[in-house]
């Protein structure tokens, strides 16, 4: 796949949104940041073209038998289960 699912809006491009997005080592060790091919990432990118913010990965929190839990700096939550991914 090459590029976001949906298109970049005007002045926003993979670098900015990256540096925007930021970067979250989380509790399972891996690295979370903005990839045009991963879900949580397209569907930020989605809900930021929409209301024009684009707020920060906070954290990424693992529910005991439930999705993970990405955590936005207003706030907003994206739920991740098996590729399926939705805001709270």
């Amino acid at each position: 796949m090459t590029g976001p699912i949906i298109p970049y809006p005007d002045q926003l491009n993979e670098q900015l949104a990256s540096f925007l997005f930021g970067c979250v080592r989380a509790e399972d060790d891996d690295l979370y940041l903005f990839d045009e091919s991963d879900p949580v990432s397209n569907l930020w990118l989605s809900y930021g073209t929409l209301h024009g913010r684009f707020p920060r990965l906070e954290d990424v929190v693992f529910m005991a038998n439930g999705p993970a839990l990405h955590i936005f700096a207003d706030g907003s939550v994206i739920t991740e289960r098996n590729g399926d991914v939705a805001y709270l």
